[in-house]
């Protein structure tokens, strides 16, 4: 006597019922199972419904180890979240609309012009040679014009009401396993650049690359230490192995990582200090700029992520502009004048 047993994958997932039995129950996790993947296999009926006890057993153990095989942590619990806390759980639920401490209503539009104390001569923050604008901390929209794959811990969007927490922002949601040996990143399919080309998984791995290149400021160099290796499992999943299971913390820095535009880099040279801005991602890109003087920064109309809930309230101006003065006093001297 054989039956239907149905295997539907759910997000990496795997479950199985049966015409008698139409509960579904997970029975392992397959790491290249797509959403909407569907398998159907006949088996004999006894290791479905359970009338034969150790035909039953031998099935499970059988199945279990199929999967065991094709899993990166084989049936282990794998956690599924949109959110990340080193200490506690994450104030915000999934589906949040926006964070408290912001006013979701406030008008947008209007120029804004600050001042910034220094210089810079280059435009990608990334390598140790140069000075960038995001060199300088508090400059309003700087620190912002290139998403990470989380927001909420470090340079970009750092929480304002708790701790060490990150809520994806380039990805829709990260998996990870009970020992925190690894990390998978499912990013958002919505996700562009400013001129319109997608973030892909390729683009993440590439970025882990070109930050821990010797090239790269040494502080990408102490974020990273920890992973093993990267692995681009689809279009829009990205897989982190770490050196060392059971650090949290690890996630987190891994989630820090800025995306940086792949084609973009295999056609120029990331260690030089470059004035030809690059392909970035945040709310507000480079209108206008001169090296040591000034630089304009608009607001993306047509910005992906304009309606994510950590962007909710924020970056409203239209145009920001930096003047960059050398002298604290020369500085004021401007302010006053208008």
């Amino acid at each position: 006597m054989f039956e239907v047993i149905v295997l539907t994958g759910y997000k990496g997932w795997v479950f199985y019922s049966s015409p008698d039995k139409p509960i579904i129950k997970p029975i392992g996790y397959l790491q290249y199972m797509t959403v909407n993947s569907v398998a159907y296999g006949i088996f004999p009926a006894c290791c479905a419904n359970g009338k034969n006890q150790f035909s039953s057993l031998i099935f499970t153990a059988m199945t279990l180890c199929f999967f065991v095989t094709f899993s990166p942590a084989g049936i282990a619990d794998v956690m599924v979240s949109h959110a990340l806390a080193l200490y506690d759980q994450p104030k915000y639920p999934k589906g949040f609309k926006h964070v408290d401490y912001v006013n979701p209503d406030a008008p947008k539009g209007g120029k804004i012009t600050l001042p910034a104390l220094g210089s810079f001569d280059t435009l990608n923050p990334y390598v140790l040679k140069g000075i960038s604008p995001s060199s300088f901390a508090g400059l309003y929209g700087i620190t912002e014009l290139n998403e990470p794959l989380m927001a909420g811990t470090s340079w970009y969007l750092e929480s304002g009401d708790e701790p060490q927490t990150a809520y994806c922002l380039v990805c829709e949601w990260l998996e990870y396993p009970a020992d925190y040996s690894w990390v998978i990143f499912q990013l958002n399919p919505q996700a562009r650049f400013h001129n319109g080309e997608p973030i892909t998984a390729e683009d993440v791995a590439h970025s882990y690359k070109l930050l821990i290149s010797d090239d790269a400021h040494p502080a990408f160099h102490n974020s990273l230490i920890s992973v093993a290796s990267v692995d681009v499992l689809s279009t829009h999943r990205v897989r982190f192995s770490f050196k060392n299971k059971g650090e949290r913390s690890n996630l987190l820095r891994v989630g820090e990582l800025p995306v940086m535009s792949k084609k973009h880099w295999e056609t120029h040279t990331f260690g030089k200090s470059s004035g030809t801005p690059q392909p970035l991602s945040g709310p507000y890109r480079i209108k206008d700029f001169a090296l040591g003087n000034y630089i304009v920064l608009e607001r993306v109309k047509d910005f992906w992520a304009k309606d994510h809930p950590v962007y909710h309230g924020m970056f409203n101006f239209d145009e920001v502009r930096f003047d960059f003065y050398r002298d604290r006093t020369v500085a004021f001297e401007a302010f006053k004048s208008g």
